[in-house]
């Protein structure tokens, strides 16, 4: 028998810790995520067929923002500490924004997020919320079209921090803005262009308890 890594580096009375990941490979069938309409109308999404292609979103309509979660169970706790890693891609350069990270319920009132957007040219940020009290840090990357892999971290609630492609831009210590609630994962694309359809797409989700 082959044990995993945790449990050959773990002392065998330690309970494991919550832990989730998605390649998105397959049939097309998501086991484990929910489709989430976070705002407006017109979103759709499917299993890409293609080498690392992953789940494709689109939303059709301004105002749309569309995309997975984790069929609502919060199963992770700021309390220990959080790690969410997630590779993505946005497929347009129309005023939109990819966000992908941690979420209560799915919802979009008490969060973490890596956010990659065009609008007001603010780039790639480390946004979170918490009772109405919103943060904001840039990453003082500019927004593309290109895969990237993001890693957002939150720590006993009291700060927030964010890597891209594996170096760490963006920290956030105002444990005001930081969610104290336990999380689930949330990706999504919202879509501000009228009349034009934005597009992302996501390959890899991984989150887990420290």
């Amino acid at each position: 028998m082959v044990n995993s890594l945790y449990e050959l580096t773990r002392p065998s009375t330690e309970i494991a810790k919550s832990r989730f990941l998605d390649n998105f490979c397959g049939d097309g069938t998501l086991d484990l995520w929910a489709i989430r309409q976070v705002s407006g109308s017109g979103g759709s999404g499917a299993i890409q067929d293609g080498l690392d292609n992953g789940y494709k979103v689109n939303t059709s309509t301004s105002s749309s923002a569309f995309g997975l979660y984790l069929v609502n169970k919060n199963h992770f706790s700021t309390g220990c500490g959080i790690v969410s890693i997630f590779q993505s891609q946005r497929l347009n350069s129309c005023d939109n924004s990819m966000r992908g990270g941690l979420a209560v319920n799915a919802g979009i009132n008490e969060y973490i997020f890596a956010e990659m957007t065009n609008i007001c040219c603010a780039g790639v940020l480390l946004v979170s919320e918490e009772s109405c009290n919103v943060g904001s840090v840039s990453a003082g990357i500019c927004a593309d079209t290109s895969w990237h892999g993001y890693k957002v971290k939150v720590v006993d609630s009291e700060f927030g921090l964010l890597w891209v492609d594996g170096i760490l831009q963006a920290t956030q210590s105002c444990t005001s803005t930081l969610p104290n609630s336990p999380l689930q994962p949330l990706w999504y694309i919202d879509n501000k262009a009228s009349g034009t359809d934005a597009q992302g797409r996501l390959r890899y989700f991984e989150a887990y308890n420290i």
